[in-house]
């Protein structure tokens, strides 16, 4: 089962849109993929071996959409800190926020079919949303980053002492560069 935390359907944007797949069952997944392998050997054979083999099939592309999705999920957390919790970044990056937004509204529409459909195989299965969706949302997501490294970069080079600082500092410095205190 996979639970989108946040995701109530009542219209209004959910405080937290993450989908919950702990590692830890990640994991165990390599626990039961032999056990599944094992149906394909001996006795079991017999009986359907195409239904295993699709089964085999279908488990690991939903293992591998599990974990893309779980690496989107963390880069969507992290540029929406920065896109949306910054008024500074989003007076300098208009654009560049614009397009996050539509981002942020894909991420939400996957969460909310997360939401509804808490079943993990049926929710990744090829030609479903999720599998659609992750190549483009993947595409947009880097591109944010990219915009996001430039940015960083052109005020690394406007003040060299930046060159010292980690991206993710930087980032927070910039993001609250109008509250000189917290700086």
């Amino acid at each position: 089962r996979v639970e989108a935390r946040g995701a109530d359907g009542n219209g209004e944007r959910p405080d937290e849109l993450a989908l919950n797949v702990k590692t830890a069952t990640l994991a165990k997944d390599q626990d039961w993929l032999p056990a599944v392998e094992k149906l394909g050997e001996g006795v079991f054979l017999l009986f359907d071996a195409k239904m295993i083999g699709d089964w085999m099939t279908r488990l690991a592309a939903c293992r591998r959409r599990l974990e893309d999705w779980l690496a989107r999920q963390r880069t969507w957390a992290h540029l929406e800190s920065v896109f949306l919790g910054s008024s500074d970044i989003a007076k300098e990056m208009p654009l560049d926020v614009k397009r996050f937004l539509a981002v942020d509204r894909q991420w939400e529409r996957m969460m909310r079919l997360a939401a509804d459909q808490p079943l993990v195989v049926p929710l990744c299965a090829p030609g479903e949303t999720v599998a659609n969706e992750l190549p483009t949302l993947r595409a947009a997501l880097e591109a944010s980053q990219k915009s996001l490294s430039s940015y960083v970069h052109t005020k690394r080079v406007a003040y060299p002492r930046f060159f010292f600082v980690s991206d993710s500092e930087l980032l927070d410095i910039l993001g609250r560069s109008s509250d000189t205190t917290s700086v």
